[in-house]
């Protein structure tokens, strides 16, 4: 498949399920009257982990590597799961306590979230348009927060800052997922997702017990017609949502990942108006400031540039290692290895 064509379906992939995911999850709280967030995002991220190893049952990676992986790479599954764990169960209860158009749309702030780690952790430099963008996006979240507090949503400032916070810890997710592994093959990315998903199983439970004893949630399956349908859906979407989110992180960047999302919102959109939805003066100017604001970065904002390097891409960024350490990918199959990934000539500097 062509380069082109194959990132425009990721993107897709990724604005579809993420559209999907959030639609669902909002409707199993506010209309089917499930409460249990946390449980239901517990679940989500076990069953991400075991979709992952029944992808392994078919392509079958050979258990050397399994193993090496495992044991090199454990420390990050356990960094990563309880950091996906908390921005998902953030965001579950985000779509109930606010409009799922606004958490939607503050949600995206992420990609500026992205912006500034990168700045941290990778050194990015951003032009002065970038800089523009950024309070234009920002003045847009400020914007749809004021108009959110005077709606009928059921908590929705305390809905805004979980959705802001979200936005914090899934734009650190990706920037480190990017800086750890910089590119893994498709069984590693696999091997690694059911670690992670291990993980989850193995510390979700301790909050999902510790919400039921003290009163906070209830240990509640879905049950009703209406409630196991929107789970169902939830489910297969957060799960396909996830790979390829976190796929395309690795094969593209953090932003280009992460601007994908932003095809979601129309949907999201077209999905509150044809269920009835309505949408206040201030909702609409916030939510154009926000998506202008983003999409402008992406597009004007300039490719960052990193210090002291040619490189203009973030995905070209070599992968931090140790003097005597090889490129995982290589050590898991066997390959030599290069402690710095290749960038292309078409994407050095003249």
């Amino acid at each position: 498949m062509h380069p082109t064509l194959e990132s425009l379906g990721l993107c897709g992939a990724i604005a579809t399920s993420y559209a999907v995911s959030a639609w669902a999850s909002a409707t199993l709280q506010t209309r089917c009257g499930y409460g249990s967030a946390f449980l239901y995002t517990y679940v989500c991220e076990v069953a991400f982990g075991l979709a992952a190893a029944l992808v392994l049952c078919v392509l079958r990676p050979a258990r050397e590597s399994c193993r090496q992986m495992i044991r090199e790479h454990w420390r990050w599954a356990a960094v990563f799961s309880p950091l996906s764990l908390a921005a998902n169960v953030a965001f579950t209860m985000a779509l109930k306590l606010t409009t799922t158009s606004v958490a939607v749309t503050l949600e995206q702030l992420t990609s500026l979230f992205v912006a500034f780690f990168s700045f941290l952790m990778l050194r990015a430099r951003y032009g002065p348009w970038a800089v523009v963008f950024l309070f234009v996006a920002v003045a847009g979240a400020a914007l749809a927060t004021v108009s959110d507090a005077a709606g009928a949503a059921e908590a929705p400032l305390a809905g805004d800052v979980l959705s802001l916070g979200v936005a914090v810890m899934a734009s650190f997710y990706m920037v480190l997922f990017k800086k750890v592994f910089n590119i893994l093959e498709a069984s590693e990315f696999f091997i690694f997702c059911a670690m992670k998903g291990t993980v989850s199983l193995c510390i979700g439970w301790i909050g999902v017990l510790g919400l039921a004893a003290s009163g906070m949630e209830r240990f509640d399956l879905p049950h009703t017609s209406c409630q196991v349908g929107w789970a169902g859906a939830g489910l297969v979407s957060n799960v396909l949502f996830n790979w390829s989110l976190n796929w395309a992180t690795l094969i593209l960047t953090p932003l280009s990942a992460r601007l994908s999302l932003l095809l979601g919102i129309p949907v999201t959109f077209v999905l509150t108006l044809v269920t009835g939805g309505k949408f206040r003066f201030l909702d609409l100017i916030g939510i154009g400031l926000v998506l202008g604001g983003v999409v402008g970065f992406e597009i004007w904002g300039g490719v960052p540039v990193l210090e002291g390097s040619d490189v203009r891409d973030l995905s070209l960024l070599p992968t931090p290692t140790s003097s005597g350490s090889q490129n995982m990918g290589d050590r898991c199959s066997g390959r030599s290895s290069l402690t710095q990934s290749q960038p292309s000539d078409s994407w050095v500097k003249k």
